[in-house]
């Protein structure tokens, strides 16, 4: 039985480089330390104006260091409460968006 990791089609292949970069805590990866974001810190505070612009920052930021292959069309935050993040993504050189909650 084989198991493959790697994702052949672009658009899943986004998703999921995605949500492993935003869901994985900085420090993480042993051997890249630098890898990921502080975002599960910021989203355990109440949400403010500071803490939701510190929310996009660390978002973009890593998306644009880690996952190339995109351009972020926007990013937006719902229900300050439980908070919901939506990311438009739009693949370079294709003009399908790609929508991910997290």
């Amino acid at each position: 039985m084989s198991c493959y990791l790697v994702e052949n089609d672009i658009i899943k292949s986004i998703i999921q480089n995605v949500k492993i970069i935003l869901n994985t805590p900085k420090g993480s990866d042993i051997y890249r330390p630098d890898f990921d974001t502080d975002l599960w810190l910021l989203l355990d505070q109440p949400i403010n104006s500071f803490v939701e612009g510190q929310i996009y920052s660390e978002i973009y930021q890593a998306l644009t260091e880690f996952e190339p292959r995109v351009n972020i069309l926007s990013i937006s935050i719902s229900n300050y409460d439980k908070p919901k993040i939506s990311i438009q993504l739009q693949p370079k050189n294709s003009s399908e968006v790609i929508d991910i909650w997290i």
